[in-house]
């Protein structure tokens, strides 16, 4: 077996001179060979990693390559790349299921091979004798480090008042706070815990909503908070009327329960329009999708409901007109009369 680190020598200087896919797939399977062999004969790290980085170049080299590819019809994810007109496979799909690769590795590739060069090397030489090296690792260190950018950004926003508040007084408004998890963010491992700054209870309890005398408010929460969610509602001065459960339809994080609800505290105040048919549930079925971000059915179901002007407090996307969105990753108290 000592053969694949000769091999992985050829192969390292082979990968500068690759001029093919083909060749740069050989290189990688190569030092995938010589990367198990040195952790089975239990080289070291320093040996491991030597063969772990001529992959990582070699993969990096190897996105270069499929970004050229034809991919058939524009807009679908890669795994439904499978025709073309008039039945062709397409390049990408095919060359891909020759080489026996898969779409994650392949988009795993082609995301290290955009990294800016300078990015690439600094974690390349980071790892170097701390911990093994691979794409799939850096993508996720790279992922945590924009993470903790974009909050300082935001936080530098809140404190230096660049946040536009909303005007006026609303007769509809949706909140999701932004809860003290206070969990350690991890892109790829634990992912129970939030990627923008998160507010404290004591300052959630600070906010005045711009709330119009009859208004209906709508407060998400989840589990952990859910009595902290009532007690905020009677905070804002809003006379509790109903929960909402949304289930979400995937299993998710949970250290006694696998939990995957979600739950929308409804709160009245004096007497808001409601254009109310009797169709509508207490129980809302939809996939999650992206961290915190709320189901389409449900502001479907307040755009029917609720009569007024409408404000998205702490959302993650403006709806359409009908709404008004404050606080789109970027959290501050509202202190408003």
């Amino acid at each position: 077996m000592a053969g694949e680190l000769v091999k992985l020598e050829r192969a390292t200087m082979a990968l500068a001179e690759a001029k093919t896919l083909e060749e740069v797939k050989h290189i990688i399977d190569i030092a995938e060979a010589a990367r198990v062999y040195s952790r089975a004969a239990k080289l070291g790290l320093d040996a491991y990693n030597h063969a772990a980085e001529v992959k990582a170049r070699a993969e990096r080299k190897a996105g270069e390559f499929l970004a050229k590819l034809e991919r058939g019809i524009p807009g679908l994810k890669p795994e439904l790349l499978d025709t073309v007109s008039n039945n062709r496979p397409s390049e990408y799909k095919s060359v891909l299921d020759e080489m026996n690769v898969g779409y994650r590795a392949a988009a795993r590739w082609q995301q290290v091979n955009v990294m800016p060069e300078e990015v690439f090397e600094e974690h390349i030489a980071a790892m170097k004798g701390e911990k093994p090296i691979s794409t799939g690792t850096i993508l996720k260190e790279l992922k945590n480090e924009k993470r903790k950018q974009r909050i300082e950004e935001q936080i530098s926003d809140i404190e230096n008042g660049n946040i536009d508040l909303p005007k006026g007084k609303y007769e509809v408004i949706v909140v999701d706070p932004p809860w003290p998890y206070s969990s350690t963010y991890d892109s790829e491992g634990f992912r129970g815990t939030t990627d923008y700054p998160e507010m404290q209870i004591a300052e959630l309890l600070e906010m005045r909503l711009p709330a119009s005398d009859d208004c209906v408010l709508f407060l998400w929460t989840t589990h952990k908070f859910i009595w902290t969610a009532k007690e905020l509602l009677d905070n804002w001065e809003f006379t509790y009327r109903n929960v909402l459960t949304w289930n979400k339809q995937k299993m998710g994080i949970g250290k006694l329960f696998r939990l995957q609800c979600e739950f929308c505290l409804v709160g009245i105040k004096g007497k808001p329009v409601f254009n109310n048919n009797g169709a509508h549930r207490d129980i809302l079925e939809e996939s999650r999708r992206e961290h915190s971000r709320k189901p389409d059915i449900f502001y479907s179901m307040v755009d029917q409901l609720c009569v007024g002007r409408k404000l998205d407090i702490f959302g993650r996307e403006k709806r359409n007109d009908n709404w008004d969105i404050w606080g789109k990753e970027r959290w501050d108290n509202l202190k408003m009369t």
